[in-house]
């Protein structure tokens, strides 16, 4: 099969970065692909050039290159209006999705399974309830999941954990750098490993990210399928509980394939690291939040949506009825994350200063070096903004309990 250039002024442009097409007819195809585009808004064209340049990206077809431009230029023309608003505390650009629709994006990134509201309930469930006198949710004893995990242990927060006025575990070197999920539905099994490599860094009083143990997200997408899904999607509570019974290996020892295999693992031999269990709650104050942030990464859940997919920076706002993301009061979950700090930027434009500070899974040049801010003023919403409050855990060992209490704890 012949590969033809779409044209040397293209070529000349990016240099060694070429757009292929790939198929009997590219050279035609090429040559109507760019009377096609060149109608359209130089800018937008440029852009395009320039991003699937930077990405690599090939399109097969005529029809195949003038779909995915087209999907861009929706996206490129959404990110200029949005940033062109003023008073807009983030900013959405160009990224390794722009030539996604929201749907197909979401096929492939949005496949944590549904969060607690929908599949950890019974018929019991009640949206006005109980709640304790500090308006948290208190499960029934009858609910399904509740059986087997610990949940929504409020003593524990109330009684074991300090409130720090500010948290940034990225700052003290225990979290490591923003992994790339790719196009395995795996975002539950980073999510996992995001709070347990930080609970290791602790205990081994690790002091920079680039000494922090990275653990195999591969290892969970293996080996805990079923009840977990692998790349379709999973639940964090099985992945921490499978962790407290089987334990971990390193990424280096049983590395990151993008899909599901065979499970390489035994523990009795390749086990680095183990937990004593976890803790999750449902629907926890903001406070309660960032006491728990205060401790370590906090594993969530979140909603994503078009807005998430195109951030490139700032605190993400959804709090009224004039906000643009539309990630918040929407039913369920659809992605997992990890919360890794919490402050207050006293220079961000528009109305929310104050930020949970996260970690994604979409490598580092998505977001803020592959984390992202969410704006933490949302007392107001039941389950927080983006529904990030929804269902956080934490990993435990009572080997930081103990050095914690031989050194004391400072996070500010």
């Amino acid at each position: 099969m012949r590969i033809y250039l779409i044209s040397s002024a293209v070529a000349a442009l990016l240099g060694c970065s070429y757009l292929y097409f790939n198929s009997p007819n590219s050279a035609q195809n090429s040559k109507s692909f760019l009377q096609h585009i060149s109608d359209e808004d130089h800018e937008v064209t440029n852009a395009f050039i320039l991003f699937t340049a930077k990405y690599g990206r090939s399109y097969a077809s005529k029809t195949h290159a003038q779909t995915k431009f087209a999907t861009f230029k929706q996206n490129y023309d959404k990110i200029q209006i949005h940033n062109q608003k003023a008073g807009k505390s983030y900013k959405l650009g160009i990224n390794q999705f722009s030539d996604m629709s929201e749907e197909e994006w979401l096929e492939i990134y949005g496949r944590e399974q549904p969060s607690s509201k929908k599949l950890l309930k019974t018929e019991w469930w009640d949206d006005q309830g109980p709640y304790d006198e500090k308006g948290r949710y208190v499960c029934r004893h009858d609910e399904e999941m509740h059986n087997y995990f610990d949940y929504n242990d409020y003593a524990y927060i109330d009684d074991t954990l300090t409130h720090c006025t500010s948290a940034d575990w990225v700052k003290h070197g225990k979290v490591g750098t923003p992994k790339q999920q790719s196009t395995c539905g795996s975002c539950w099994a980073h999510s996992t490993i995001a709070s347990v490599e930080t609970l290791h860094a602790q205990i081994h009083d690790i002091k920079h990210s680039d000494n922090v143990t990275s653990f195999s997200e591969q290892q969970l997408v293996d080996c805990n399928f079923l009840p977990n899904l692998g790349c379709l999607g999973g639940k964090r509570q099985y992945s921490f509980d499978y962790v407290s019974k089987e334990g971990l290996t390193t990424a280096e020892k049983y590395p990151y394939q993008n899909k599901q295999g065979e499970c390489l693992y035994e523990s009795s031999t390749d086990m680095v690291f183990k937990i004593d269990g976890f803790k999750a709650w449902e629907r926890p104050t903001v406070e309660d939040v960032e006491k728990l942030a205060c401790q370590g990464t906090v594993s969530v859940s979140m909603r994503i949506n078009d807005c998430i997919k195109n951030y490139a920076g700032g605190i993400i706002w959804d709090g009224d009825e004039n906000a643009t993301c539309g990630c918040s009061n929407v039913g369920g979950t659809n992605h997992a994350v990890a919360i890794v700090g919490f402050g207050t930027d006293h220079t961000a434009e528009g109305p929310c200063s104050k930020y949970w500070l996260i970690k994604n899974s979409w490598g580092t040049e998505w977001g803020e070096g592959g984390f992202f801010r969410l704006c933490r003023e949302d007392m107001h919403m039941p389950e927080g903004m983006c529904n990030v409050r929804s269902e956080p855990m934490i990993a435990m060992k009572e080997a930081k309990r103990k050095k914690e209490e031989e050194e004391g704890t400072d996070n500010d």
